[in-house]
């Protein structure tokens, strides 16, 4: 019985996984730009680990497929997993995605805020310094988007997502109201998977069935991944810097 249960969950989960990849569209190809992250990589005053290298392959990798990206980051607090995500966030914005980042709480969010947008914009500054032509990035437009955020500055920020001025938004739930709209929305990464329901995950669809990234502290035995977390492909951080 146990053995039946679990190869119908597998099916079910690997269904889902077909149904979120959907119909297949060009905008959703993103170049791996290796030159890029090599760039991005010497911009920072240390080397990621291998780990984080692998996995920033592999999400870069899926990216250049015409259908939707469903993996799972999976790593232990400070194994790395925002550097994994920033180097990917720069690779979209770079292509002239649109990106946007959910997490859990405000304060979170807040903090992302700072330290993403900090790492984005050294990492502009760095290309503009050394006269890298041929990587030259529109300086990064950050945005936070939560509850707590004014009424009229909340509407200023959801008129530049929708027209394209704003690159990257991070935020709470908020981020996927239905006033909420996007000129190219390409990626979406959320922090925590298991605090991220499916219903949730169906309005993201709306929203132009983006590349979806998740990223967990959380250990998830082999078994459960492939049962429970099935319609994601996995990579995992095992080691930190």
């Amino acid at each position: 019985i146990a053995f039946e249960e679990m190869y119908f969950m597998q099916c079910d989960v690997l269904q889902k996984k077909k149904e979120w990849k959907g119909e297949r569209q060009e905008r959703l190809k993103i170049p791996m730009d290796v030159e890029l992250i090599r760039a991005f990589f010497e911009s920072l005053n240390f080397t990621p680990t291998n780990s984080q290298k692998i996995s920033i392959y592999e999400i870069l990798k899926d990216m250049e497929e015409d259908h939707s990206m469903s993996r799972l980051l999976e790593g232990d607090v400070g194994s790395g997993k925002t550097l994994v995500a920033v180097t990917v966030l720069a690779n979209v914005i770079r292509h002239g995605g649109q990106c946007a980042l959910m997490v859990p709480t405000e304060v979170l969010a807040r903090q992302h805020v700072s330290s993403i947008g900090k790492i984005l914009i050294n990492f502009h500054n760095y290309l503009e310094e050394h006269k890298i032509e041929n990587l030259r990035m529109k300086h990064p437009s950050i945005a936070l988007l939560t509850g707590s955020v004014p009424a009229s500055e909340a509407q200023t920020i959801k008129n530049g997502l929708a027209t394209g001025t704003i690159d990257l938004v991070i935020g709470t739930h908020s981020l996927i109201q239905e006033t909420v709209q996007f000129h190219n929305l390409q990626l979406v990464i959320v922090d925590e998977q298991h605090r991220f329901g499916v219903s949730q995950r169906e309005q993201l669809k709306e929203k132009g069935s983006p590349h979806f990234l998740s990223m967990t502290a959380t250990p998830i035995p082999r078994t459960l991944a492939l049962t429970s977390y099935g319609h994601h492909d996995l990579s995992v951080l095992t080691e930190k810097p």
